[in-house]
Order: C-alpha cells, then structure tokens, then sequence
C-alpha cells in the first residue's frame, strides 16, 4: 500500500493517524517511547496502551508489514503481542517478532533492525518532534548514539583514565601485603644512604632485585635502628640481631616471656618424630627381637656348662689338626687311653660341633634385641625432650604468678591461658613418661625379658598420647602467640619498635616483597603505557566528533534553509564543547544566530526560538541524522502541527522535493487540510505519489481510502463509484476532479507568482469563468462551456435536480481525461495513457 516514494495520509484529529504510526514504531522496536520515557506521560495512565480498547475477545494484538529490501528482495515483519505495558514505571511490553515466519530472539532481533534501519525507527512521532531540541546536551548525544557509536570508544578512554585510587585497587597476586609493609617503611626514614639504598632496590630488575632487597634491609637496619648492625652485614645475621633486640623489647614488658616461649614448633620434622607410625615400627622390632632370644634360649637351654667346655676343647684338637674335619668317619680320640680304638663316632663328632652355635645363637639374638631396644629409647626419650621443647617447664610457678599479678590487664590474661594449657599438658602427659624414667636413666643396661615386655607396652602408651602432645603442643603455641603478641602490643608503643617488626616481617617474606616490587613496577609501566593511549583514544574521538559535529550541522543548516528564512533569529550550528569529567562524556548544543542589523550574536537556541522554529529544528535533526545513518524510508507523523501556511508550502515544496531527490521514501500523516492541500499541488506533477485519506464512522468503522486528491485518482474513483451503481458518489469525484483541474491549469498557464492554492477555496463556477475557461477555450473549442455543463451535471440530486446517468457520467470524465490532455496536465499518471 505504501509502495510509491511520497505517500500522504490526511484526516481529521482522532481518526488514527498517530495509531498507525505508533503501530509501525511498535513493530520496529517492540516499545513505545511515549511510554519508555517517563517524562512523556503517566506510566499508570499509559498502561495497555498497545492493545485497541475495542479488540475483540480472543483476538491478538499484532502488526505486519511487508519491506522491499535492496530494491528487490521483500521482507515480511510481524509482531505480536504477549503482554502489555502494566501501570509500573518500569513495566515492559512483551512481544515477539516473526520475519519471514521465523521467529527472532533479542539479539537476532536487535540484528534485523541494524541491517533494517541502522538500529533507529525511521519515525518522528508529534510528541518525540521537539525531544531533540529540549533535551540536555548531555542527552542529545543518545539521539545521534548509533552515528556517533562512541559508547566503545568512550569507554576505553574512560577505564584508561585511572587515577592514584584506581593504581592501587590492583594488586599483587601475592595480595600485595609486603609491599605494604615497605611502604610503611620507607615513611620512616630520613637516612640518606637507606633512602639511596631504596632507590636502587626499586629501580632494580630482574635477579639484581632481590640482592638489592637485602642490601638496602641490611642499609635500614644499619642506620635508622642503631644497632649492631653493620653495612655490608648478611640478610640472616642482620636479622638474627634485630629479633635479639626485639625479644628485649618484648621482655621488659613481660620478663617471663623467653621462659615460656617453646624451643620447638610442629613442624614436618617434628611431625615424623611424633608420628604412630614410625614408633609402631619400632616397637616391632624390638618384639621380633625378643621372640628370637626366647626361641634362641629355649633352643640352646639342654646346653650344659660342661659341654660347652667340652665344644671349645674339641674345637682346640681340630685346630691342632689332631681331630679330623667334620664328614670323617669314627677315629680315635687323641685324650683317650684307647689309642687304637675309634671312640669318636661321626654322629659324636657332629652332636659336640652343635653344641657351641646354639649358645652364640642366644649370644647374637641377645646383642640384636638390646640394640633394638636401645633404638626404641632413643626413640623414646627424644619424643619426651620434643615434648619438653614443644610445652617448656616455664618459671617457678610462685615467680610466675607474681609476673602476672604485676602485668597489664591484657598480658596477665593471655599469661594465665599459658600457664593453664602447661599445666594440663605436665598432667594428662606426666604419667606416660614418668613409667619410661628407668629407661631413660640407665639406656645401655641389660633388661630381662619380662623389663623389655613391659617397655614395649609403655611405648604403646606414648603412641595412644600422640595426638594428645599434637593437640595440646599446638594450643600451647597458640597461647604463647596470643601471649607475645598482647607483649608486642604493649610495646608497639614505642614507634622504632614497631618498624623493627615490620623490617623482621619484610626480611622474613623477601620472595613476596621481591614479586610486589615486579608488580609495581609493570603496574607502572602500564600505566604509563595507558595515558599515552589514553590521550590518543581522546584525540581520535574528539577528531571523529568534530568531523561528525560538522556533518550534523551542516545537514541541519541545509533543512532549515529550504523550510526558513528567518531574518532575525535563525540556526547557527551545533556545538559540541571538549569533552571533561569522568567518561568524558559528549555534550550537543545547539547554537542560534541573532541579528537585529547592526549587531550579531551567537546564543543557545532554547532562550530565543519560538514554537515553530523548535519543531523545523527537530524536523532538520531527525533527517539529517536519517540521512547519516543510510535510511531509505522516513515517516513523519504530523510534522507541521505548529507551522504557519508559509512554512506548509515550503515543507510541501521544497523540503519533500529534496527528500524524494535523494531518494527517501517519504510517508506523511497530517490532520491539516491545507497541508494536505499544499502537498498536492506542490508535488503534482510527480507520478510516484499517492494521497490517502484515513477516517472512521459508527457503521464503517476505521478506512483508509487510497487517491482522494489527484486528478487521475478522482476520475478513477468516480468509475468505481459507477460500477457499484453509487452515481451521487460518482458525480461528486467528478466535480473534485474539475476542481483540480482547474487549480492545476491556472498553476501551468498562470502568472509565475500566483499561489495556485489562493483557488482553492473558490467555487469552480468562478475558477472556470476567470482564470480556467479562457486557457481551455484556446485549445479546445466549445472547452469551456462543456466543462461548465459537466459542472452543472456534478450538481445533480441536490435542490429536487434530477441525477445524470451513468452514460453522461462516462462522458464527463473521458472528457476531463481530454482536457487534462491538452492543458498539459501532470497530476500523477494517467490509467488510461
């Protein structure tokens, strides 16, 4: 329906021009923007605003339209409604939206519309006409968003623009807390050779940085504590006299402090010497040995002394060489009276052989059973010194007790939680070692059998008390830490103490230090690295404004030239201040031009322009920017509601000829008859033009009726008027259609300055007589009173006149086909040429 280049739709108020408006704007974007922005209505009033108040039930909510893209390929939209805008402020209208019978999600959506309209409706609705013009500068600069598309752009510069705050909110993936504690530091010190010794450490790179941690640690030490630190002192020496100087420190407040402090800490090798298992282990081995000396024992009990004697003297003759080696058949014994009689047998031989083994078996597996068993006593006896290193025995508890009373508050209560963690370790662990004493006393003596049964069972004692001194080691650590740090507190009063600390904290996690001072100085660099883009993105953006500013201001300028010329006030350009702040943010301010004739000055158009000049200067913006952006298609609803007949002729003229020539596809809706009017003849000779007049009546309903206004579209409607049997109908397109071509002739033959329009408001008796008759009388003879007869015809049915048929009907309009003809009448194109 929509498919000539200028498209006009009149009618009167309240016949549903802004519904079909709004009706496309909704297909295009999903929304409203009477209702998305608040400041153009009452959210609660505006609810359901979408669907028709007399839709039936049942019945959908939608809108299709058909595109041609491309100039060839055709696109099919639809939306249909899911829900409708409730009365919140920030409700949402529902909808989805089918082209082509697929239906889109958002992004997809979203895609349509770039492809489609650049991500802009190409609509100026009456209440969003003066938005850009009373908008804040700030906010203009959304209406040109899509051309400008600086939100990227403005965003980089926005998160290169990173100030001392921002430096620091990135830290080191360490956590940044020894560069911290360096920091307080280095605000402490006033030597020169620590300050030049910092210099270096920061600037250092590489592995040269940590070297240089240490030498300038070692340099601070040296001359801000006045210790016995040296220049050139080692890390670990350094920091070995610093903590002496800092439990000295401690100490003072609490002198009780060293006393209690453990000796040893839970660490992997202490957790191994306090391990079941290892001990299991040994324990076994020292049960394994016992059952070997008892088999041993009982293997070698039918041995008698003198037998023994007996082995060792036989084992003496075979030395000697006088007794043969084992394996010799039975020979006489060399001690014997019987000097030829073989009295040792082989079987007596072997019998006093076994005898001396059996005994040195029980020798061995005595010697391998002690040794195991001074294994597990070794093993024993250094669990119970960890144990004493781990839980120390402390001060006497009279010394003690008198060190608390005298104490701050805070240290006497963390002493009293060390005293009692020791002493519920001494009683639940006293019992366990105090069995084991013998043991400890006399290591190397020589246990019987049932002594070594029951050392294995006392070490099984100590394993069931393993997590105990675990557990009871740890909150004794625990309560010390709390202990020194309420001492620490205490002295944290003294301010050259609590840099000692942080120095022992910093020489403690060098490796940590070493990482932040990398972090810092890449953090730096990049930083550095990010204001110089920083200001080249700056550059870039304020460049591609300044090309744009010229492009929207110039666009503007040209629309408002063709629509005003205004002497006194007119527009100057648009402004776009430099950007500042934070963001940057872009600023359009519209400029006016004041001349009174002796005097020229530049102002904000808001403080000088009238109505009509704040809605040409919207009329401008929106399709200067509806050129920028590449659209094809605008559609204006009611554009001229505020403008004078003057600005109606150069609206109809000028503006829409130059629109149409640039190759816009321009549709219109007016309720302005005169417009309507203007439009009409001022694009009358333009062939791609269609007038079309909406309205609605109780028994009809809402129309749209397509060609009311040109001449070859009312002829054409008097012959469907004729065929639907309809002759007043008929008649009275055929008069419309004398009427125009009387204005149309007068505009081709008359006067250059003549206002054709002036005509309108004539009778077509008087336009015929006057200006009309005369030009067709010159071409055509008999002209003019046959077109005064068809007149007269058009007035039939009125006053008791009789009504003209149908055959004189059909003459009446071939012959305004004629007329047109031959006055040189262009008034869109002719259905019959």
């Amino acid at each position: 329906m929509f498919s000539d280049p200028l498209v006009v739709i009149d009618g009167s108020n309240s016949s549903g021009k802004t519904s079909l408006a709004e009706a496309l704007e909704w297909l295009f974007t999903g929304k409203l923007l009477r209702r998305s922005r608040g400041d153009l209505g009452n959210p609660g009033e505006l609810e359901n605003c979408i669907t028709n108040a007399f839709r039936p039930d049942g019945e959908d909510t939608w809108v299709e339209a058909v595109f041609e893209v491309d100039g060839h390929r055709r696109t099919t939209l639809r939306r249909e409604l899911i829900s409708d805008y409730g009365p919140a402020s920030t409700a949402h209208c529902i909808s989805r939206l089918v082209c082509d019978g697929n239906e889109l999600d958002v992004e997809q959506e979203s895609d349509l519309l770039d492809q489609l309209f650049a991500g802009v409706p190409p609509i100026l609705m009456q209440h969003s006409l003066r938005l850009f013009v009373h908008d804040n500068p700030a906010k203009r600069r959304e209406y040109f968003e899509r051309l400008l598309r600086l939100n990227g752009l403005t965003a980089l510069i926005s998160k290169a623009a990173i100030g001392s705050a921002g430096i620091a909110s990135f830290r080191s993936p360490t956590g940044g807390d020894a560069h911290a504690k360096w920091s307080r530091l280095k605000d402490g010190i006033v030597e020169p050779v620590s300050r030049r010794a910092i210099r270096t450490a920061e600037k250092s790179s590489g592995q040269k940085r940590r070297p240089a941690l240490e030498k300038a640690l070692v340099a601070i030490a040296a001359a801000e504590f006045g210790d016995a630190v040296q220049l050139g002192t080692a890390i670990g020496p350094a920091r070995a006299i610093i903590e002496t100087t800092q439990r000295k420190a401690r100490q003072q407040n609490f002198p009780h402090l060293q006393d209690l402090r453990p000796r040893r800490v839970l660490d992997d090798a202490t957790l191994e010497l306090l391990s079941p298992e290892a001990l299991h282990t040994y324990i076994a081995a020292v049960e394994a040995e016992r059952e070997r000396v008892d088999r041993a024992r009982a293997a070698a009990a039918t041995i008698t002394d003198a037998q023994i004697a007996i082995a060792t003297a036989f084992t003496q003759l075979e030395v000697a060489g006088l007794i043969a080696p084992a394996g010799t058949d039975a020979q006489v014994c060399p001690l014997c009276a019987y000097e030829e009689v073989p009295t040792l047998t082989r079987v007596r031989t072997d019998l006093i052989r076994g005898w001396a083994p059996l005994r040195d078996a029980v020798d061995r597996a005595t010697q391998a059973q002690n040794k195991a068993v001074r294994t597990l006593t070794t093993r024993l006896a250094n669990i119970r010194a960890a144990v004493n290193q781990l839980i120390p025995k402390g001060p006497a508890k009279e010394a003690l007790a008198i060190a608390i009373e005298s104490a701050p508050t805070s240290i006497a209560k963390a002493a009293r939680a060390v005293q009692r963690d020791a002493d519920r370790a001494r009683a639940a662990l006293n019992g366990v070692f105090s069995a084991l004493e013998d043991w400890f006393a006399h290591p190397d003596g020589t246990p019987s059998q049932d002594d070594i049964a029951s050392l294995t069972n006392r070490s099984r004692q100590v394993i069931d008390a393993l997590d105990t001194i675990k557990d009871m080691s740890s909150r004794y650590a625990q309560s010390f830490a709390a202990l020194e740090q309420a001492v620490g507190t205490a002295a944290k009063g003294d301010a050259q103490y609590d840099r000692r600390q942080t120095w022992l904290d910093l020489t403690n996690d060098i490796d940590s230090l070493d990482k932040d001072l990398a972090w810092e100085q890449a953090k730096a660099k990049a930083h550095t690295s990010l204001e110089a883009a920083r200001e080249m993105l700056k550059g870039m953006r304020q460049a591609v404004l300044e090309s744009r500013r010229r492009e929207f201001s110039d666009g503007i300028a040209a629309v408002w030239r063709i629509l005003r010329e205004d002497v006194y006030s007119g527009f100057s350009h648009l402004h776009i201040p430099k950007p500042t702040g934070k963001g940057y943010p872009v600023r359009i301010e519209v400029k006016a031009l004041l001349d009174d004739g002796s005097e020229r000055r530049e102002v904000d158009a808001l403080r000088v322009f009238s109505e009509s000049q704040v809605h040409v200067l919207g009329i401008a913006a929106f399709v200067t920017r509806s050129k920028l952006l590449g659209h094809r298609l605008l559609i204006l609803d009611d554009p001229v509601q505020s403008m004078d007949e003057e600005h109606f002729k150069s609206f109809a003229g000028p503006l829409l000829s130059h629109l149409l020539d640039e190759g816009f596809q321009v549709v219109v809706l007016t309720h302005n008859d005169l417009f309507a009017r203007e439009v009409s003849v001022a694009q009358c000779e333009r062939d791609e033009y269609v007038s079309m007049r909406i309205g609605h009546d109780q028994a009809a309903g809402c129309y749209v009726e397509e060609g009311t206004r040109r001449l070859y579209e009312r002829l054409t409607q008097a012959k469907k008027r004729i065929q639907r049997d309809k002759m007043g109908d008929a008649w009275k397109f055929v008069r419309f259609a004398v009427e125009r071509l009387c204005v149309l002739a007068y505009k081709k033959h008359g006067p250059q300055d003549f206002d054709p329009v002036k005509l309108l408001d004539r009778s077509a008796e008087s336009m015929i007589e006057d200006a009309v008759g005369g030009l067709l009388e010159e071409r055509v003879a008999g002209g003019k009173a046959r077109l005064k007869e068809i007149l007269r015809m058009t007035a039939g049915g009125a006053h008791d006149t009789r009504l003209q048929g149908k055959t004189d009907c059909h003459r009446a309009i071939r012959d305004l086909y004629n007329f047109a003809r031959v006055l040189e009448i262009r008034d869109g194109k002719n259905p019959d040429s």
